[in-house]
């Protein structure tokens, strides 16, 4: 009995939270962002000393460690925020999606519930219903909030029925999808940050302008060059048989996007990582930290989301184009310099340590570094995004700042890596796709500025 009580307390809490959206119609987007960085704050500090036993399973007092997803919620409306800050519509209506939909579903499915799905039976039918409710009816009230009841000016999508309506319905039906997967990554990420993407492609595409629609030549060529390629990796043990079909994928996918520009940066990542782990590989097999070929997990990790950001630079409007390119630039140089520290650090051994504790820790162990191998990979990171900025034709006083943010994902993955790859709660593969989000995110919101 206590436990329900608990789960509708947090429930409602997580439904309540998304009333403070209303102020996104009079903040400014870094007001906004420090009031998401105070709560994120907040939730990591005091919640767990004023209102942990009230919000906090029983499971989760034992383990004395802040709940995921309460660190989550307000981490995934900060990244909101810097990347359609400018577009608060998009953000109250994404974060609504997490608020009232998931909240709904999380009140709904365990105690109403009976018709489970056949891929999760953790959740049901009825849950999803009244996520599709909640989310739509939130994202549409926060909409007409946010907008004043009307259609905002320079948009593609002109049409009142098509922006209130029926974008939010849809959107709200396909996060309903995400929302009944079997996931390991947290509903308060995978939600808000899904139906954020979503939303802003369906308001801003411009159909009639896209930046570069392939050729069958060039769709042939596609197809053609990943298979060699990836065939040639694979025949060298550099990648598994699942590593070359999700990698063929995201090879094609990244092609047709964004053509040979977007092509080059995912062959520097995929080309220098593969040859600093070749390098490394006879001294990390005598000290027991050798790793099997990389599989679809690394693929999708690292690749997978510069993919995807090369699809949005393809369909957003041309004044948008180059901050998500820089993104892209950035997630891919994040990438490397991950790689490029990890092997280099591992081979050529020396010090590692704990950067936020000043502690000296064994040689592969989760989130150490090492001044020589953060040093390379620092390097190879700068090369890519100077590599990228030159490609895209992005502003030079941009480089620093991208080094910048992708030096700070390093940092901030390793400290992550730590506190929950140790416990068991995040996989070095969820790890790295966090790397790259938080590197494309500082870097779209730093030059946006």
């Amino acid at each position: 009995m206590q436990e329900h009580r608990r789960d509708v307390i947090r429930k409602l809490v997580h439904m309540a939270m998304g009333l403070f959206a209303l102020l996104l119609r009079y903040l400014t987007p870094w007001q906004a962002a420090l009031c998401a960085l105070a709560a994120l704050a907040h939730n990591v500090w005091l919640l767990p000393r004023l209102w942990g036993r009230y919000l906090y399973r029983s499971d989760e007092q034992t383990l004395g460690r802040v709940p995921i997803g309460i660190i989550a919620y307000p981490l995934s409306v900060l990244l909101l925020i810097l990347v359609f800050g400018t577009h608060p519509y998009v953000v109250a209506a994404a974060w609504a999606m997490m608020a009232f939909g998931d909240g709904l579903a999380g009140l709904t499915g365990p105690w109403v519930g009976r018709v489970r799905w056949p891929w999760n039976p953790r959740k049901t039918v009825e849950g999803s219903l009244a996520y599709v409710g909640g989310a739509f009816l939130g994202s549409w009230a926060l909409l007409m909030w946010t907008t004043g009841g009307r259609v905002p000016t320079g948009l593609p999508l002109r049409d009142e029925a098509a922006f209130f309506l029926w974008t939010p319905l849809a959107v709200s039906l396909l996060t309903a999808v995400l929302e009944a997967l079997d996931l390991r990554l947290n509903d308060n990420l995978t939600i808000p940050l899904s139906a954020g993407a979503l939303l802003y492609m369906a308001y801003h595409v411009p159909w009639d302008d896209l930046a570069w629609t392939p050729s069958v030549a060039q769709v042939l060529l596609a197809l053609g060059l990943n298979w060699v390629i990836g065939g040639t990796a694979w025949s060298l043990g550099w990648v598994s048989a699942s590593g070359f079909w999700s990698g063929w994928v995201v090879g094609v996918v990244t092609f047709l996007a964004g053509g040979w520009r977007a092509y080059l940066l995912l062959l520097a990542l995929f080309v220098g990582g593969s040859l600093a782990t070749r390098w490394a590989r006879d001294v990390k097999a005598a000290r027991g930290l050798a790793e099997s070929p990389r599989d679809w997990r690394s693929a999708v990790a690292k690749a997978g989301l510069p993919a995807l950001l090369t699809v949005w630079w393809a369909l957003a409007p041309s004044d948008h184009r180059a901050w998500i390119a820089a993104g892209l630039v950035a997630a891919y140089a994040a990438g490397l310099m991950d790689t490029v520290a990890s092997e280099v650090g591992k081979g050529l051994g020396g010090a590692a340590f704990l950067w936020w504790a000043g502690r000296s820790v064994p040689v592969g162990t989760p989130g150490a570094v090492s001044v020589v191998g953060t040093a390379a990979g620092l390097a190879a990171g700068a090369g890519l995004v100077g590599l990228g900025a030159g490609l895209w034709g992005l502003p030079v006083a941009w480089v620093p700042w991208m080094i910048v943010a992708v030096a700070v994902a390093n940092f901030l993955e390793s400290f992550l890596g730590h506190t929950l790859r140790s416990r068991g709660l995040a996989t070095a593969y969820e790890l790295n796709a966090v790397l790259v989000v938080l590197a494309a995110v500082l870097t779209m919101g730093v030059v946006r500025s």
